[in-house]
């Protein structure tokens, strides 16, 4: 195995991983990444970014996960490779809006969160079908959550201002 993963997570972990996204669509998996894992998130350079009638907030590039692919792929049950990795931190007034021109997702996204963020606060990450939710991922600290986003559209609900701290997290799309 990879030395970035948390050593419970060993084959058969994963293959019982595989099974329960096999029959949901979407998985949590807590304590995912090991110390050394946690460690490669520690010095990422954010820049902001604003569009108001879209989103506002802040974007890194991710650290380099050797056989990141090949552990999600395991989980999800086929060969996919990673999509448009990046970290993302939501602030206070941060958020992303849905709005016309997105289109309904395909491929399984996958978040991995580095802080617990009180859902109260916002920050959440909503998908939608149809205008109505179906699935939310509430960040937990050192948790990878894989969704099935086929047909549905997502945004991140606003951070309002009582909010200390920020929900930092990778995302992507595997395809």
């Amino acid at each position: 195995m990879v030395d970035w993963l948390n050593s419970v997570y060993d084959v058969d972990t994963l293959h019982q991983a595989q099974r329960s996204f096999g029959l949901s669509g979407n998985i949590q998996l807590r304590s995912f990444l090991s110390e050394k894992g946690i460690e490669l998130f520690g010095h990422l350079k954010f820049r902001h970014v604003y569009v108001p009638e879209k989103y506002c907030y802040s974007i890194a590039d991710g650290p380099e996960l050797k056989g990141f692919d090949a552990v999600l792929s395991s989980i999800v049950g086929q060969k996919l490779k990673a999509k448009s990795v990046s970290c993302f931190m939501f602030g206070r007034g941060d958020y992303t809006l849905l709005y016309d021109a997105i289109k309904p997702g395909s491929g399984v996204a996958f978040f991995l969160d580095l802080f617990d963020f009180d859902e109260s606060l916002g920050g959440f990450s909503s998908f939608l079908k149809d205008g109505k939710e179906v699935f939310r991922v509430v960040a937990k600290s050192n948790s990878l959550a894989l969704i099935n986003q086929s047909g549905l559209k997502s945004f991140v609900k606003f951070v309002n201002h009582r909010a200390k701290s920020p929900r930092v997290f990778l995302y992507g799309v595997l395809q």
